[in-house]
């Protein structure tokens, strides 16, 4: 089930941005081989638009934002990836 981005606070929004940011990386990269995966690209970058008008729209009063305890590990990378991929028909190995 996912989490709406209207739940989140703010350390939840910003690693999941920075997640969602790298999976776009990875996806533009992988669209390359297959066009396919444009659909996911266009999903992930909707997504990072909620997060991003949720950090504005809750956080444009703040002047600092604290990224110490924001941590991204290998583990929740391979997962968003997994989610958008996982809307692409073709299967890869």
């Amino acid at each position: 089930m996912k989490i709406p981005f209207s739940t989140m606070n703010e350390e939840e929004l910003l690693k999941e941005f920075l997640l969602l940011s790298e999976v776009t990386e990875s996806l533009e990269h992988l669209k390359i081989y297959n066009p396919a995966f444009q659909s996911a690209i266009d999903k992930v970058n909707a997504d990072i638009q909620q997060i991003k008008g949720q950090l504005f729209f809750r956080y444009q009063d703040h002047h600092r934002i604290d990224l110490n305890h924001v941590i991204v590990s290998n583990f929740e990378l391979q997962s968003r990836m997994r989610k958008y991929m996982a809307a692409v028909n073709h299967v890869v190995h």
